[in-house]
């Protein structure tokens, strides 16, 4: 176990949340158009952010001529990939991509050399660009777009999202993308309160200019006393957000909210959002309110005992499920015990592929009888979409697509080939169907397997003191190909549609949540924990031929281990090593006392500067 790395979580005591409750809005006109604009903001930074990069290329090739000649080979190449692209010519692409490898590795190593040795004028040119202070680029851009109706704290949320998209991007030199609006699932407006350390829940009972909620009457009142459900009645409250507008003039929105659990006593808003998200072809909203706590929230918790140690995998039994935790509170493996997921999560997300799966032959089949097709006469817009999706390989035509080429050509052009028409409007009702259908029963599984990890989550936490978790590679068990010798990896396809079904993520950041509420500390073991045997030390050898085996068997002892149940066992023995443990116990505490004082300043610095920008609107009207 030399080879193990461990890292803490859970220090810390949870601060703030974020609470969601359930929406019905009305006056859709104003909100389309607020959630339009601050889709159209995102869009304005991103080319911001493109026309930095631009900046900074030119400025890589000033320090270094060779960058230069490098990217005016690599723009060559990448001419001729785009035209390969259209025919479909396999054979050339791969001959272009084996020719600008090299020259984009040598054209990456030479700008990093020059950023490096160039520190402070990239820094310079980064907050002329992208950074916060008003002069910036970006800043600009998040002004116009007040001045245009976007609410300011959106405008900085969105201004917020851009700069880490660009943090993420610009190491690696590459532009941030834009958003396309048809493929958001999620849109977002803000409404930030200025006063200090938030407003009192009662605030907004009352009257506040930023957001309104009706007073819970007697009935809601009850209830939340009571720890019941309320009634359908008495849940829902009136609403009103204001999410557009500058100064006094402001844009607002009005509804009812779902209110089925008090806010935490003493909490105060920080921030409410208005969510919108598309399940399928309709939109579910919540309204959130982040809060901060006036005590972090806790667990009951019951006499704990001192350590569990989990392994946390996706391997499918048939008839039992698919097993996700082996955890044990012993130093053997007759202690271990198996998690499965319940076998009609996996049935369902079967049922959801097999509707995707008949939907993409049914595109298939559309696409290959258009291009059979003759369109003379066509109109001209017809005839431009057709050709867009006869340019593109069959596999790269979505149903989306197709279906709003349909929907152009019965809006517009109906009287043309009314009887390929016709059919068409058939295929486009029944993928639409199949598509809600298959979208819907998606979101209800994916919440009932997150149900299921909380459950367990609040299990443990509540019940251990030290919550052990073997972290295995999620990205690494991602990848199809070796990145270095270009050979398939040991998973099969199969094997990697699990891991995205069991979202083991989801697993261990609501077991981080729920240890931070109960006041338990979270381990994660990262490094070899499954090949090691248990009983003797010596490291055992999967089989070549069947390297997915669950059953290992040790050549020195002779003993036989189950992968997960051993790797449990060896997690557990970890805190054997108490020195260790004390000093990256230490350590890790002391980093979290850091970052909790970086963020007070932050969050100090950032409201100093929200309230002045607020008073310098109002000052200006």
């Amino acid at each position: 176990m030399n080879d193990v790395t461990l890292s803490f979580r859970g220090l810390e005591p949870r601060e703030s949340t974020s609470w969601s409750y359930g929406a019905r809005v009305a006056g859709s006109e104003a909100l389309e158009e607020q959630y339009t604009l601050a889709q159209r903001t995102y869009n304005n930074m991103v080319e911001v952010t493109r026309q930095a990069l631009a900046a900074f290329n030119e400025w890589f090739a000033e320090k270094d001529p060779e960058i230069a000649r490098l990217g005016t080979e690599i723009e060559r190449l990448g001419a001729q990939w785009a035209e390969a692209k259209a025919r479909d010519d396999r054979d050339e692409l791969a001959r272009i991509a084996a020719e600008r490898r090299p020259l984009r590795q040598q054209w990456y190593e030479r700008c990093f050399a020059v950023r490096k040795d160039n520190r402070g004028e990239v820094n310079a040119l980064l907050k002329q660009w992208v950074g916060s202070a008003k002069e910036s680029r970006l800043y600009l851009a998040r002004v116009e777009a007040v001045k245009a109706g976007l609410y300011w704290a959106t405008a900085t949320a969105v201004m917020t999202a851009v700069q880490r998209a660009w943090d993420k991007q610009f190491p690696r030199l590459r532009p941030v993308a834009f958003s396309r609006r048809s493929e958001k699932r999620r849109e977002t407006l803000v409404v930030q309160f200025t006063e200090s350390g938030g407003v009192a829940m009662e605030t907004l009972h009352t009257k506040h200019g930023g957001l309104w909620i009706e007073p819970p009457g007697e009935g809601l009142l009850s209830a939340w006393a009571n720890g019941r459900r309320p009634g359908r009645p008495d849940r829902y409250l009136r609403f009103r957000m204001r999410i557009g507008g500058r100064g006094r003039e402001g844009v607002y929105v009005e509804g009812s909210v779902q209110m089925v659990r008090p806010v935490p006593e003493g909490a105060r808003v920080m921030m409410a959002r208005l969510v919108r998200e598309r399940v399928a072809t309709r939109y579910r909203y919540q309204l959130q309110l982040v809060l901060r706590l006036a005590e972090p929230l806790s667990i009951p918790a019951e006499d704990k005992a001192p350590r569990v140690a989990l392994d946390i995998g996706w391997y499918y039994e048939a008839g039992r499920g698919r097993r996700v935790i082996a955890y044990t509170a012993g130093a053997n493996e007759d202690a271990v015990e198996q998690i499965y997921l319940d076998p009609s999560i996996d049935e369902a997300f079967d049922r959801v592929d097999d509707m995707n799966s008949r939907r993409s032959l049914a595109r298939d089949d559309v696409t290959i009888a258009l291009r059979c097709c003759q369109w003379d006469g066509a109109p001209e817009a017809l005839a431009e979409a057709l050709s867009a999706i006869n340019r593109l390989p069959v596999a790269h035509v979505s149903p989306a697509r197709l279906a709003q080429m349909v929907w152009l050509w019965r809006e517009h052009h109906g009287d043309y080939r009314p009887d390929v028409l016709e059919e068409l409007w058939a295929w486009r009702r029944w993928d639409k169907k199949l598509y809600e259908t298959s979208a819907h029963l998606r979101r209800r599984t994916a919440g009932r397997r997150k149900k299921f990890y909380e459950g367990w989550a609040r299990h443990f936490a509540s019940r251990y003191a030290t919550i052990v978790v073997v972290r295995p590679d999620l990205r690494e068990a991602a990848m199809v190909k070796n990145a270095i010798s270009g050979e398939h990896t040991a998973l099969t396809a199969r094997a990697r549609q699990g891991r995205v079904r069991a979202a083991l993520y989801e697993f261990l950041n609501v077991v981080a949540t729920k240890a931070a509420e109960a006041g338990s500390v979270v381990i994660e073991l990262t490094g070899r924990t499954t090949t090691e045997c248990s009983a003797c030390g010596e490291i055992m050898v999967v089989p070549e031929d069947n390297p997915a085996t669950r059953l290992l068997v040790c050549h020195a002892c002779g003993v036989s281990h189950d992968r997960e149940a051993n790797s449990a066992v060896l997690a557990f023995r970890v805190l054997d090593d108490e020195a260790s443990v004390t000093k990256g116990l230490a350590h890790a505490q002391e980093k979290a006392d850091k970052a909790r004082e970086r963020r007070y300043k932050r969050r100090t610095a950032m409201r100093d500067a929200r309230w002045k920008d607020e008073q310098t609107t109002t000052s200006g009207q």
